[in-house]
C-alpha cells in the first residue's frame, strides 16, 4: 500500500498543480457516487444492482446521498473552508504556543473517555442485562467477563494508542484541528449512547438483533434530532474554544470519565455477582455440556402416559409436504390425527407459547384482562398448570426446557423445581457428545460442524463483534443501519458466509437432545408420566439434504427423490429443517413401540406459531404472496396421537388453536380434576366457537411489552372463525408480515 500511495503521489506530483487536481479528483469521484446514489433511488434502477437488497431500505440510501453530497462540497470548496478556518485561529500559531499544555490534556482526556466508552461502558452494559447468555463464549465456564479483557484492549488501541502516536507525529499546526476533531467524536459518542440510545429489542449473545428490522424504525424526526443536537454540541465545544475556555471542556470531561468508569464498576459487580451465583446453583450446572446421558422422563408400560411437546415455528404445511415427500412417514407417525386448520394467537414465542400450556385463560387479550397481575406471574402459572394438574393426579412430571420460564431468555427451572416439578435445561446439554459420536461421518459429509466443535469461529466473532458493537452505539442512529450490515458488522462477504454457522450450531444444540430423546427415558415406572418439553430445531433453516434427513448425514443432492419443493427456493432450508424434526422423533417413537409404552401414550406435537413463508393453503386463497405470508404466520403445526390410535396418519379439518392443548391433555382424567388449580375455571374449548382474536404484533421480546400488559395496538388486532383457509372467516386488521 505504500508504494500505492507513491505512485498515486508522483503521479500528481508531475502535474502542474498537484493539490489542486487531486482536490478536483476526489471532488469527481464524490459526486460520481452521489449521483450513483441518487439513481439507487429509482426501483428499476436499483433493481439493476445485486448488491442493493430489499433490507437496504430507501432511508439508508438517502443517508448515503446526503453523505455524499456533504463530502463533494467539502473536497470543492477546501481551499475556502481551509481560509475561514485559519481567520478563526484554528491554524494559529500564537494561540496554539498559548495553549499547547491544555491542548495535550484535552487530546488524552478525548481519547481515554472514547476508550473507556467503547471498551467498558458499553460492553459492560450490554453483559450486565443478561450475563447468564454471555457464560462460556470463550471457554468452558468462561466468566462474561473474559470478553471485557478482549474488547478493553482492541478500544484501548483504537482511540488512546494510535491517536496518540499520530497526534505526536504530527507538526504543531495539525495538532490543533486533532485535538478538535478528536473532542467532536468524544462529544458526540456521549451523546449518541446516553440521549439517543433507541430500543433495539432482544440482542442475541453473537451480537446479532434478534430482529434487525427494529434498525429501520426508528422515525425521522428522532433521527433529525439527533442530527441536530450532535450539530449544536460541536459549535458549543467550538465557541468554547472561540473564547478560550478550554478549561471548561477539561472539566466536563473528567467528570464524565469519572461517572462513565463508576457506571462500569456497577455493571461489572452485577455480572460477577450473577455469575458467583450461577456457579454455585445445581441447576445451572446442569447446562454444562457433558459425555454421560441420565435419563430425565419416564413412560409408564401399564399406566397412561402424556407427551406435550413445543416444536418452536412448525410449519402446518410442511407436514403435509413431508408426508409427500417421505411416504413412510405416514406409518412411522401411526395413530396421529393431523389438524391443518389450526390457528395460533400472535406469530411469536412471547405471546403465542402461553395459549399451549395454559388454554384459553392465556391468549395475549385473557392475559391482559388480567392487569393487576404480572405478565411473567401469568407466564409462569401457564407453565405450571399441567404439571399440577397431573401431579395431583398422581402423575409423575417432568418439564425440559420451559420456554421463557421466569420471563428469562435462559429458562429459571427454578419455577418448576419449587413447585416439586422434575425440570432441566436439556437444549445443548449434549451438543459435545453428539458431535464426539458422529466424527468420522462429520468429517466426510459436513467438515464445518467440526470446526463448529471447537467454538474458534464463535471465539473469532465475540472478539471483533463487541467492539463492532461498541462503535454502533456512539454513531448517529442514521448510520446505525449500514454499519449494523444485517449483522456482518460492515464485514467481507466470506465473513458473512461464515457467520452461517451460528444456526448450525442452534441445530446441535436442538438436534442433540431429540436424537438422545430414546436414553433420556426410562420405560419402567409403575405410575403414569407427564412428560412436557420444548425444542426450537424447526425455528432454524439449516438444509438438511435428502433422502434421509439426518444432520450431518451425506449431501449427495443427486439421489432422485421424485419430489419436488413446490415453493421458493429460499424456504427449502426451513422444510428440510421441519422434515429433518419429524425424522429424528420417529426414531423415538420406534423406541416406545419396542418398549411396549406406545399404546397406553398420548402424544401432541404443537408448535407456538408459524411462520411467514409461502404454503399452498394461503396462496391459494390470498393472490398476493406478501398476505399469503402474513396469514401463514399463525398456522402452527398441531398433531395428536390419542391411547391405543393405530393406522396410518389421518387428517381433520375441525376447527382448532394451540389453546386446545390443555383440553386435548386432560381429556381421559376425571372431570373433577381438569380446572385451572390458579383461577378454579374448567378447562375446554368453548372460548373458540365464536372465532378467536389473534394478536398480529411483532413486538417479539419481553422487553418490549409492560410489566402487566402486553403492548399491541388497535390495528394489529384481528378475528379468524371456523376455516382459517376461507378469506371471509378472517376480518378485523389485516396481519402484516413480519420483514416489513
Amino acid at each position: 500500500m505504500n508504494n500505492v500511495f507513491s505512485l498515486i503521489k508522483n503521479v500528481f506530483h508531475r502535474t502542474a498543480q498537484p493539490g489542486r487536481n487531486f482536490r478536483l479528483m476526489m471532488t469527481g469521484v464524490f459526486w460520481g457516487l452521489f449521483l450513483f446514489c441518487i439513481y439507487t433511488l429509482i426501483p428499476q434502477i436499483a433493481k439493476l444492482f445485486t448488491f442493493i437488497k430489499p433490507s437496504f431500505s430507501l432511508a439508508n440510501r438517502l443517508t448515503l446521498c446526503i453523505v455524499f453530497a456533504i463530502l463533494t462540497l467539502i473536497s470543492y470548496f477546501l481551499p475556502q473552508i481551509f481560509t475561514r478556518a485559519k481567520t478563526y485561529g484554528i491554524f494559529n500559531k500564537q494561540l496554539r504556543d498559548e495553549t499547547r499544555k491544555e491542548w495535550n490534556i484535552l487530546f488524552i482526556l478525548s481519547c481515554s473517555l472514547l476508550a473507556i466508552l467503547a471498551g467498558l461502558v458499553v460492553p459492560s452494559s450490554l453483559i450486565s442485562s443478561s450475563p447468564l447468555e454471555f457464560i462460556n463464549i470463550l471457554s468452558e465456564k468462561s466468566s462474561p467477563l473474559d470478553l471485557i479483557g478482549v474488547v478493553l484492549p482492541q478500544a484501548l488501541g483504537l482511540f488512546a494508542f494510535y491517536p496518540l502516536m499520530i497526534y505526536c507525529l504530527f507538526k504543531e499546526r495539525v495538532k490543533y484541528p486533532l485535538v478538535l476533531l478528536w473532542l467532536a467524536i468524544a462529544v458526540g459518542a456521549i451523546i449518541n449512547i446516553f440521549a439517543f440510545p433507541a430500543n433495539y429489542g432482544v440482542i442475541l449473545p453473537n451480537l446479532k438483533f434478534e430482529n434487525a428490522l427494529t434498525l429501520d424504525m426508528i422515525g425521522e424526526q428522532k433521527q433529525f434530532l439527533n442530527l441536530l443536537v450532535l450539530y449544536l454540541a460541536c459549535m458549543g465545544v467550538f465557541f468554547l474554544f472561540y473564547f478560550k475556555k478550554q478549561k471548561w471542556i477539561s472539566s466536563c470531561l473528567g467528570i464524565c470519565i469519572i461517572a462513565v468508569m463508576l457506571m462500569s464498576i456497577q455493571n461489572l459487580a452485577k455480572t460477577n455477582k450473577e455469575y458467583k451465583e450461577y456457579l454455585l446453583s445445581s441447576e445451572n450446572e446442569q447446562q454444562q455440556s457433558t459425555d454421560k446421558i441420565e435419563p430425565f422422563f419416564k413412560l409408564s408400560k401399564t399406566k397412561p402416559n402424556v407427551v406435550v411437546m413445543m416444536l418452536d415455528r412448525a410449519v402446518s404445511n410442511y407436514f403435509e409436504e413431508a408426508l409427500k415427500l417421505d411416504s413412510t412417514l405416514k406409518q412411522r407417525f401411526s395413530g396421529f390425527t393431523f389438524y391443518p386448520n389450526t390457528a395460533s394467537f400472535n406469530g411469536h414465542t412471547i405471546m403465542g407459547a402461553t395459549p399451549i400450556f395454559g388454554g384459553y385463560e392465556y391468549t395475549p387479550v385473557e392475559m391482559n384482562k388480567r392487569s393487576d397481575v404480572a405478565l411473567v406471574d401469568k407466564h409462569n402459572e401457564a407453565l405450571l398448570m399441567l404439571p399440577t394438574i397431573f401431579k395431583n393426579a398422581g402423575y409423575y412430571c417432568s418439564f425440559a426446557d420451559p420456554v421463557y420460564a421466569g420471563y428469562s431468555w435462559t429458562p429459571d427451572v427454578s419455577v418448576l423445581t419449587k413447585q416439586g416439578i422434575e425440570s432441566k435445561l436439556l437444549t445443548g446439554r449434549y451438543s459435545k457428545k453428539w458431535i464426539d459420536e458422529n466424527k468420522t461421518m462429520l468429517a466426510q459429509n459436513n467438515p464445518e460442524i467440526l470446526d463448529n466443535a471447537s467454538a474458534t469461529w464463535t471465539e473469532k466473532k465475540i472478539k471483533s463483534n463487541f467492539l463492532h458493537f461498541s462503535l454502533f452505539r456512539q454513531i448517529p442512529a442514521v448510520c446505525r443501519p449500514v454499519f449494523y450490515n444485517e449483522g456482518c458488522w460492515m464485514a467481507i462477504d466470506s465473513y458473512k458466509m461464515q457467520d452461517n454457522k451460528s444456526g448450525l450450531e442452534m441445530c446441535i444444540d436442538a438436534y442433540s437432545m431429540l436424537s438422545y430423546l430414546p436414553d433420556l427415558c426410562t420405560y419402567d415406572s409403575e405410575e403414569g408420566s407427564l412428560v412436557m418439553f420444548t425444542n426450537d430445531l424447526t425455528h432454524n433453516a439449516y438444509k438438511v439434504y435428502p433422502p434421509n434427513f439426518k444432520l450431518g448425514e451425506s449431501r449427495d443432492t443427486s439421489i432422485e427423490t421424485n419430489y419436488n419443493f413446490p415453493y421458493r427456493s429460499s424456504d427449502e432450508a426451513i422444510f428440510s429443517i421441519n422434515v429433518c424434526t419429524l425424522e429424528v422423533l420417529c426414531d423415538w417413537w420406534e423406541k416406545m413401540k419396542a418398549e411396549g409404552v406406545y399404546d397406553n401414550t398420548k402424544i401432541i406435537i404443537v408448535a407456538d406459531h408459524g411462520f411467514d413463508i409461502e404454503t399452498k393453503s394461503f396462496t391459494s386463497i390470498f393472490p398476493v404472496l406478501d398476505d399469503a405470508r402474513a396469514y401463514a404466520f399463525y398456522n402452527p403445526l398441531l398433531l395428536v396421537k390419542d391411547f391405543n390410535a393405530t393406522g396410518e396418519v389421518k387428517t381433520s379439518y375441525e376447527f382448532m388453536t394451540n389453546a386446545d392443548v390443555p383440553t386435548i391433555a386432560v381429556s381421559h382424567l376425571p372431570e373433577e380434576l381438569r380446572k385451572n388449580p390458579f383461577t378454579g375455571k374448567v378447562l375446554n374449548s368453548e372460548q373458540k366457537k365464536d372465532g378467536i382474536t389473534i394478536i398480529g404484533s411483532h413486538k417479539h421480546s419481553i422487553s418490549e411489552h409492560g410489566k402487566y400488559k402486553f403492548n399491541y395496538t388497535e390495528d394489529e388486532i384481528f378475528h379468524v372463525k371456523n376455516n382459517i383457509f376461507v378469506k371471509e372467516n378472517w376480518s378485523g386488521a389485516k396481519p402484516i408480515p413480519e420483514h416489513y
